[in-house]
C-alpha cells in the first residue's frame, strides 16, 4: 500500500521463488530514491505490508555496500567492472 500511495504504478508482473522455496507473482515498478544526496530510479516490488527491503539493484546503483559493523551503507572502495568483447559478425 506505500508504493500505492506513493504513486508507483505497476509495470508488470513477476513470479519469484522465496527463500522458503514457495514462488509468488507480484507487482514490480520503478520508484525514485534519494540517498546521501545521490538521486536514482530503481525497480520495485509490491509484497507484504509492513516489509520493506533495499535489495542488490538498489544497491548497486548508489553503489553502496552494507557495513555491518556500524549498521550503515556506506561507499565500496572500488566498484567491480566486468568487461565483455563483442564477437565479430564474421565469426
Amino acid at each position: 500500500s506505500l508504493l500505492e500511495e506513493l504513486g508507483v504504478p505497476v509495470l508488470r508482473e513477476m513470479r519469484f521463488r522465496l527463500a522458503d522455496g514457495s514462488s509468488r507473482t507480484r507487482s514490480v515498478g520503478e520508484a525514485r530514491f534519494r540517498i546521501e544526496g545521490g538521486e536514482f530510479t530503481s525497480p520495485v516490488v509490491f509484497g507484504d505490508e509492513d516489509v520493506f527491503l533495499l535489495g542488490a539493484v538498489t544497491l548497486e546503483i548508489f553503489a553502496l555496500i552494507p557495513d555491518t559493523t556500524h549498521k550503515t551503507l556506506v561507499p565500496p572502495p572500488e566498484v567491480l567492472a566486468v568487461g565483455a568483447r563483442l564477437a565479430s559478425p564474421n565469426a
